[in-house]
């Protein structure tokens, strides 16, 4: 896209007015495209982008907080299109499992204590993983999260808001025992009650937002999987899944159905536009074909996926389609942590080694995927991944200036495979300001961060789980 089709024209700018925010001096990269950037300066008005102008004009902007970012570059906020606030606590937990044993000895033990404590009202672990999650993806640079959460109650909503990021619920529904503990399953009723109330507390609110986040195929019955699909519809939600995770996923179906994940679900109408499928690794070139004619997005999962030995998901070819697949960080009791960077960096190297080919994917496809493939895929790109006059506020500042970035030879590509997460100095959402000069201003970090380990730790303690030393001595 041509500059002048981003920046506004100075003419426009009515002199004397004050805006609420202003970020000045930054090499701003809008993600409107793969190859567009410039020095300029950016208006923030009532949460929205209202002004972006290049440098000789936007250094006259007034405003009741301005930011000088000279030596940083200005990005829209990462967009994590897959996530469970929960594991957030196992960070290195393990490092020697297929993903079915994980989900047997670590996963499965969590969700039933989760679980146990909705049924008596307690919702402490899932406060206090929102907060502990949350400040981990504020210092990312990801301003838009979904929680793929098992059990959420609506009294999370309020610990979302304290973060300032948006977060779509996506609370997980299953009822096949013969996959899933049957401590871990509600009733099709307290399911879809419990949707109801999550979708109305979200209503009209710019942060919130609901999605039905079906655990697999094969945690659902062939019922509650079309009676989900039908609500999502009737109440006009989006709808997440993980799909084709494992080849045991893949080979399973091939030989009770005699036919792909994919494909099953395409035969009970399962697919639309409203509907974005986590991990796809195990796909056909027909399975390919069938998400893309329903304009499924994808949230790919490098990390997660090498690390538990999932496969190499063809995002190569999806894109070449014109697929929306945007980026997740998944589990930090997998990836270890959320530095989207690392996150990119691993899409990029896991598709050139499978394919053999260096120019399979290219850096600034991956930052593409990190904001505005990543917004479409979740459709939310009329409102995030780039930033445009009329579009939220939500911003990242990245220092270029750290000497693990520079000398900078390509912006694109010294952003993607040069930066990390403490490079971050400063978020944006809905122009409210949650970390500025590498201090997070929302809320209290180490406060929050001491109540929800003591919490968690205590918790896990209490159901048996042996944790070293280390946490147990303090």
């Amino acid at each position: 896209m041509d500059i002048n089709q981003i920046v506004e024209d100075s003419s426009k700018y009515e002199k004397g007015s004050v805006h609420d925010l202003v970020v000045r001096n930054a090499l701003v990269l809008p993600m409107t495209d793969n190859e567009t950037w410039f020095r300029g300066s950016v208006a923030v008005d009532g949460g929205e982008i209202t002004s972006i102008l290049p440098d000789a004009e936007g250094i006259r902007l007034d405003a009741k907080k301005v930011i000088d970012a000279n030596g940083m570059a200005l990005l829209p906020g990462f967009v994590n299109t897959h996530f469970h606030f929960t594991q957030n606590f196992l960070k290195g937990s393990r490092d020697d499992l297929d993903l079915l044993d994980w989900i047997d000895q670590v996963s499965f033990p969590r969700i039933k204590h989760i679980v146990s404590q909705y049924r008596k009202g307690d919702y402490g672990y899932h406060h206090h993983s929102v907060m502990h999650a949350g400040i981990d993806l504020i210092r990312s640079g990801i301003t838009t999260t979904i929680n793929m959460e098992w059990a959420t109650p609506v009294e999370i909503l309020k610990s979302y808001k304290k973060l300032g990021i948006k977060v779509i619920n996506g609370l997980t529904l299953t009822d096949n025992c013969d996959w899933t503990p049957k401590e871990a399953v509600l009733s099709w009723e307290q399911y879809f009650d419990l949707s109801k109330a999550l979708i109305e507390g979200c209503k009209g609110d710019e942060q919130l937002s609901f999605a039905y986040a079906v655990a697999c195929p094969n945690s659902n019955t062939k019922e509650m999987l079309q009676r989900t699909r039908q609500e999502a519809y009737d109440n006009k939600a989006k709808v997440h899944i993980h799909l084709a995770e494992t080849k045991y996923e893949f080979d399973k179906y091939m030989e009770l159905y005699g036919k792909s994940p994919t494909q099953f679900l395409e035969d009970m109408n399962f697919w639309d536009s409203d509907v974005w499928a986590a991990h796809s690794i195990w796909l056909t070139d027909e399975d390919i074909k069938i998400l893309h004619s329903h304009d499924v997005g994808i949230a790919h999962n490098p990390k997660c996926n090498m690390k538990i030995a999932d496969g190499a998901a063809p995002i190569a070819k999806m894109l070449d389609l014109g697929m929306d697949v945007g980026l997740g960080i998944d589990s930090c009791a997998v990836s270890d942590n959320t530095d989207f960077f690392e996150a990119m960096r691993a899409f990029v190297f896991l598709q050139r080694v499978t394919t053999l080919d260096p120019k399979i994917v290219l850096g600034r496809d991956a930052l593409a995927m990190a904001t505005r493939l990543g917004a479409r895929a979740m459709n939310m790109g009329d409102r995030i991944g780039t930033l445009e006059e009329g579009k939220d506020a939500d911003m990242i500042l990245v220092n270029l200036r750290d000497v693990n970035i520079r000398p900078l030879n390509n912006i694109f590509n010294n952003i993607v495979f040069a930066a990390n997460s403490h490079n971050i100095k400063t978020v944006i959402a809905r122009g409210n300001i949650l970390m500025e000069d590498g201090v997070i201003t929302c809320l209290d970090e180490e406060k929050e961060l001491a109540e929800a380990e003591e919490f968690v730790y205590k918790a896990l303690r209490d159901n048996g789980m042996e944790l070293p030393d280390y946490f147990t001595n303090n």
